[in-house]
Parts: C-alpha cells; sequence; structure tokens
C-alpha cells in the first residue's frame, strides 16, 4: 500500500523541526508563520519581519532505493550507497529542486534548505545539481587557471531558468553541529532569482551556518 502522498516523510518533518527551531532563534516565534499560502503555493514558513518564503526538503526521501545497508555488528549497520549512485542522485536532486521550487510563490525572496545527512550527497552536491559541478579550465600558454561549471542537470532550459529565476538561495547540510548551527554550505544564487536577498537579510541566513565547524580555507 502507497503512503498517503499529502503525509510528511519522518525525514522530512525532522528537517522542517531543525530549520523552525533555528528561524524562531533567530527571528523570533512571533516572526515564523508555518504552511504559508498565496494562491495555490505554499511553502514551509514564511519569516514574516524579511518577508522570505523558506522551503525544506530531506536528500533521504530520494535515495532509498540507491542505498544498501550492510550488517556490522549485533547493534550496528552500516549504509552505503550503491554503485554509480551518486550521479543518479544528483539528477534526482535537480529535479527535487524544481519540485520544491514551484512550491514557492513567485516574486518573492525565499529560502531553499537541504538536509543532506552526509553519506547521502555532501551539500556541495546540492549546489552543483543547481549550478553545475565545478572544474577548472587551465589555458596551456599561460597556466592561468579558471574556475568553470560544468550545465546543471535540469532535463529542459525552461526548467533551469524556472528554478533561477524563483530561488535566491540554497542552504545544503549535514546535520546540526555541536555548536547548535547548521553544519554546511550557502549558495547564493548569484543574483539570478527575481527577486534576489538582500545583504542584510543574506547575512542573517549565514548566521545560522557554524563557521567553527567549516574546513580551513
Amino acid at each position: 500500500m502507497k503512503d498517503n502522498a499529502k503525509r510528511k516523510s519522518a525525514s522530512k518533518e525532522k528537517s522542517e523541526e531543525e530549520i523552525y527551531g533555528l528561524l524562531e532563534e533567530t527571528f523570533g516565534q512571533d516572526n515564523i508563520e508555518k504552511d504559508p499560502k498565496i494562491n495555490s503555493n505554499k511553502a514551509d514558513f514564511l519569516v514574516k519581519g524579511t518577508g522570505v518564503y523558506v522551503e525544506v526538503f530531506s536528500i533521504k526521501d530520494i535515495t532509498s532505493d540507491l542505498r544498501e545497508e550492510t550488517p556490522y555488528s549485533k547493534n550496528v549497520t552500516l549504509i552505503n550507497l550503491k554503485e554509480k549512485a551518486e550521479d543518479k542522485i544528483l539528477d534526482r536532486i535537480a529535479s527535487k529542486i524544481l519540485h520544491e521550487c514551484e512550491q514557492l510563490p513567485k516574486g518573492k525572496p525565499n529560502v531553499l534548505v537541504a538536509k543532506t545527512e552526509g553519506i547521502f550527497v555532501s551539500p556541495d552536491g546540492v549546489i552543483d545539481a543547481l549550478i553545475g559541478k565545478p572544474f577548472l579550465l587551465i589555458d596551456k600558454t599561460t597556466m592561468n587557471t579558471e574556475k568553470k561549471h560544468e550545465p546543471p542537470l535540469f532535463r529542459t532550459e525552461d526548467e533551469l531558468m524556472n528554478v533561477l529565476n524563483r530561488i535566491s538561495v540554497v542552504i545544503a547540510y549535514d546535520n546540526i553541529c555541536p555548536h547548535g548551527k547548521l553544519c554546511g554550505v550557502l549558495g547564493n544564487n548569484q543574483n539570478n532569482a527575481e527577486i534576489p536577498l538582500d545583504e542584510k537579510i543574506h547575512s542573517i541566513f549565514q548566521t545560522m551556518l557554524c563557521k567553527e565547524c567549516q574546513p580551513p580555507a
């Protein structure tokens, strides 16, 4: 029997709880509206003081058939990705981002939040699905290097533009760190969104990410 499509998964609920707790701590409980609706769109949260909509999803929900469990000991089971699963995951992330994009109202600043949970994909992988995997282009004459990006994994140009025009910022995180913040990365949509976050609001969301947990540059 299939689960009710309207019922939230346990991993999505957990992710929403984590993000709600940080939003509440950052902006105050009175400033956070759950499940705000505009016409046919419904995001997970609205930060009323800033007018920013927030949509949350979990990578775990789209990888169940790409994972395998191996008993390690009586009380421990190892979870691994199947061979060549990572490329499939990035493709699914692109589709998931497109779906979540549709929940965000047009013409409003917004934040898309993805919980990666470590084994399923790195936080950087979510950003790769949005703007393409980075690679270095080397000029053999001068030996200068330039950072480029592969095309994102959307099926059509319309899908890509729909996402780029709607999503202002993406936060991808593994978990809540020991300092009570998100252990992950924030990807600004290079001001391609119809209404990007202004620097003041953007910096507030950046404070949700723990600087102490970031690897050295």
